[in-house]
């Protein structure tokens, strides 16, 4: 079974490969689910570990998605079991003692409330020191010093002290040490401490690393019931297709690598036109699951395959030939765009080719259409004013080929 794995301070890699044969990458953030998910074709995607701080977190909309796509979703331990719970009605399997406790509102069996996401919280090395933790995890300290209670190694009193001062110390500064040396400056005894410094070695078990490695065995084991297909509706946003935009341009500037030369001149043209091009990226995303090649090829091989189901290919087929060789015979306009071009463009393809008012959000617009930065779209609208106003787009105009062409007086 095809896994991706995302893990950081929770378990070392080591023993995570030990269990589960899967690729590895490091804790989750915005946008790593769904470029794994698009770039890698797993069956399984399991989160363990996740960033937070620093970055943006792993998003609810793009683990959805993935479960829109047929993946399998699951999550323990820290992030994942956060995460887990929080869309478990959705389809995302979660597994293990945190994720129950998130699940439930409670860390059984001690009837501890258990809602904040501090409590599987750590700081940690970076990657090239293996993500080896610097602190502790709340939910940690809190299982180990119930063990210890238990175990007759503490008293409750002691436990109940600790947590409590484990709960108010920020998450970075959650270790046995500096709770233990607090209890020591509150005059707690000595002796008491001392049994539970002793015992923490052996007995101090992490329960975020118990669940994570339950986890790689319930994934190796294929061990999960129910339905793999989603049973919501995926919607699409502007925020989401930003945030898809974002992720991609990390590792394609189009997602169309795959595609024949001839097919990518196509769908560039049929970029510049965004009704046409949504209705087909629309059909495309309602065929398309994971299977054959990764998803967001398969999107743009999707929407040329409709393209040509409905016979509209070969007239952009031709457009696409003689555009490139009228804009070769032109010489057309390269480099970066200036500021007043940019305003100009803007106005003749919104208001003039699209006869549509400007969108609030430009962005957006030509992220959704697929461009890798703002100056790719101001390019592809400076490339197609100069095709418009050329004359060999003249001699085709009374075909309707070009389009009715227009002069600014734009400066290459």
């Amino acid at each position: 079974m095809r896994a991706v794995v995302f893990l950081g301070p929770t378990l070392a890699l080591d023993e995570a490969r030990h269990v589960l044969d899967a690729t590895y990458l490091p804790p989750a953030s915005q946008g790593d689910v769904f470029r794994a998910v698009a770039t890698s074709e797993p069956r399984v995607v399991g989160i363990i570990d996740g960033n937070f701080s620093e970055v943006p977190a792993v998003w609810h909309k793009e683990l959805l998605w993935a479960m829109s796509q047929g993946v399998r979703v699951v999550g323990a331990a820290s992030m994942g079991a956060l995460r887990a719970a929080e869309l478990a009605d959705f389809g995302m399997v979660g597994e293990g003692r945190v994720f129950e406790a998130y699940r439930s509102g409670v860390l059984a069996p001690y009837e501890a409330p258990f809602e904040d996401d501090d409590e599987v919280a750590v700081v940690h090395a970076p990657a090239e020191l293996g993500h080896r933790p610097l602190s502790d995890a709340l939910v940690d300290i809190r299982c180990a010093l119930a063990r210890a209670a238990e175990e007759g190694v503490i008293s409750t009193a002691l436990r109940e002290r600790l947590v409590d001062i484990g709960k108010a110390r920020f998450y970075p500064e959650r270790s046995y040490d500096a709770l233990i040396e607090r209890a020591a400056s509150d005059g707690w005894p000595g002796d008491e401490l001392q049994r539970l410094r002793d015992w923490l070695p052996r007995g101090g078990v992490s329960q975020k690393k118990l669940d994570a490695l339950a986890l790689l065995g319930r994934i190796r084991a294929g061990d999960f019931t129910g339905r793999t297909q989603a049973t919501f509706d995926f919607h699409h946003t502007t925020m989401w297709d930003r945030l898809t935009a974002e992720a991609m341009a990390q590792v394609s500037p189009d997602g169309m690598a795959a595609l024949a030369h001839d097919e990518r001149a196509v769908l560039a043209e049929l970029r510049l036109k965004p009704d046409e091009f949504a209705r087909l990226k629309d059909q495309a995303e309602r065929a398309v699951r994971i299977g054959c090649c990764p998803p967001v090829g398969r999107l743009a091989r999707a929407m040329i395959e409709e393209l040509r189901r409905e016979g509209g290919y070969a007239a952009f087929s031709a457009r696409a030939a003689h555009k490139a060789a009228a804009l070769r015979d032109l010489d057309a306009p390269r480099g970066a765009v200036t500021g007043l071009q940019a305003l100009q463009l803007l106005d003749w393809y919104f208001g003039r080719r699209l006869a549509r008012e400007m969108p609030d959000d430009v962005e957006a617009f030509w992220q959704f259409l697929g461009y890798g930065a703002r100056k790719d779209f101001l390019y592809a609208l400076l490339q197609e004013y100069a095709y418009v106003s050329s004359e060999a787009c003249l001699e085709t105009s009374r075909g309707g080929g070009c389009g009715t062409p227009e002069r600014m007086g734009l400066e290459g």
